[in-house]
């Protein structure tokens, strides 16, 4: 099923955000990382049948506005109507950065979902790998065609994971006043993102099913012994924690072993819904 542009309008009126729709069935609201768009989930709705994959361009990403602000109040602002909208069967994924806003919506509005997938969350990270994260940002590549664009983002991607590169050349970059081919992305968004990353984890009053994916290939980089820690005091048994072998970019290069874990957690809980 192609994309559809569809409803999530934010605190200052900005046009919606745009949202691409796949498949039919029980709705999962996906929510990209940093620098990523929602066109990244289509490998986990190609291997899911009977889901309905919601997944829109965060504020500052893709084809949604640009322009912000990008707190996390502005993107709970953004999601949550996205979120109400699809039923009370609805469960949140988000990755990376989208794994922190997805945790922040639970926090919000724990009620509005019925179960949380966390896919290496960027949340608590340290100072020097958010440094790096800025530094090394797409938004500060251009390139003169397609061609040197997928050559360069495809170095150091595993093969499974060389569709979401030619997906990014095809969806997620646009021609400057230049003629220069750059990722369409803000850089403040970008800025604003990863040092929200660096935030302490915040207590929840969630207590509905977790799963917690983490990138095993990462060393705690992104999801340290500290945030599991306490992800597991809070949510107790409602946790289900998994360490995939793999790097942290799961949606785009492993979407088989997520497919496969989001699958299963989807089938044990298929009858949660919001209380």
């Amino acid at each position: 099923m192609p994309p559809q542009s569809e409803g999530g309008r934010g605190i200052d009126a900005d046009p919606s955000l745009f949202i691409s729709t796949f498949g039919s069935g029980r709705p999962i609201l996906c929510l990209h990382g940093i620098e990523a768009h929602g066109l990244r989930f289509l490998g986990l709705s190609e291997r899911m049948p009977g889901v309905k994959v919601v997944a829109p361009d965060l504020r500052g990403h893709g084809r949604s506005p640009i322009e912000g602000p990008w707190t996390i109040e502005q993107h709970l602002a953004d999601i949550l109507p996205i979120l109400d909208g699809l039923g009370p069967e609805a469960m949140l994924l988000g990755h990376s950065y989208g794994g922190l806003i997805a945790w922040e919506v639970a926090r919000a509005a724990p009620e509005r979902l019925a179960g949380l997938i966390l896919v290496d969350p960027a949340i608590s990270v340290g100072a020097e790998v958010a440094r790096r994260g800025v530094d090394d940002s797409v938004s500060l590549r251009r390139w003169a065609n397609e061609g040197d664009a997928f050559l360069e983002l495809a170095v150091s991607r595993p093969e499974t994971g060389l569709w979401s590169v030619a997906l990014d050349v095809a969806a997620a970059i646009r021609r400057d006043a230049e003629g220069w081919l750059r990722p369409t992305v803000a850089r403040a968004a970008v800025h604003a993102g990863w040092q929200q990353m660096q935030e302490l984890l915040r207590p929840t009053e969630w207590r509905g099913p977790t799963l917690l994916l983490e990138a095993g290939q990462e060393h705690g980089i992104y999801v340290s012994a500290g945030v599991v820690k306490q992800m597991g005091a809070q949510l107790g048994e409602a946790l289900d924690h998994v360490v995939l072998d793999a790097i942290h970019s799961i949606p785009s290069d492993y979407p088989d072993p997520l497919a496969e874990h989001v699958g299963d957690f989807t089938r044990r809980h298929r009858n949660a819904t919001r209380s």
